[in-house]
């Protein structure tokens, strides 16, 4: 069975939104928009296994990007599933510590350039 390609954005600024539909589109991947983490959490319940890789902001309306990290890391469903912490707070060092533990990479919008994003994307294709 293939694995799948497919990318779920979740992320509630619109630019940001954009700019990571045009870098998936340029890199050939399937992609969905969820622009807070209760409508990523329903995407994710109704087709498990359907995405490859999520992209999820911390700071999300209605459900943090902390509480659906939570949830996906808990649930068996989505084991498989690769995560990228994509997010402008400040984090403290126990709250990287813990992004660390339940996480595949973390990029700071600040530090966000589209040629690592996209180094970072097809290392976790691959994987």
């Amino acid at each position: 069975m293939e694995r799948p390609k497919r990318v779920l954005i979740v992320e509630d600024e619109r630019p940001v939104q954009q700019l990571l539909s045009k870098l998936l589109r340029r890199m050939n991947l399937e992609y969905d928009l969820a622009g807070n983490g209760e409508e990523a959490m329903k995407k994710l319940d109704s087709s498990p296994g359907l995405y490859r890789i999520m992209i999820v902001d911390l700071l999300l309306p209605k459900l943090t990007g902390w509480d659906l990290l939570d949830y996906v890391r808990q649930n068996p469903l989505f084991e498989q599933m690769k995560t990228i912490i994509l997010t402008g707070a400040n984090t403290s060092e126990q709250e990287t510590e813990k992004l660390s533990g339940s996480c595949d990479a973390v990029v700071q919008k600040g530090e966000f350039t589209i040629e690592s994003f996209e180094q970072t994307l097809r290392g976790l294709m691959a994987d």
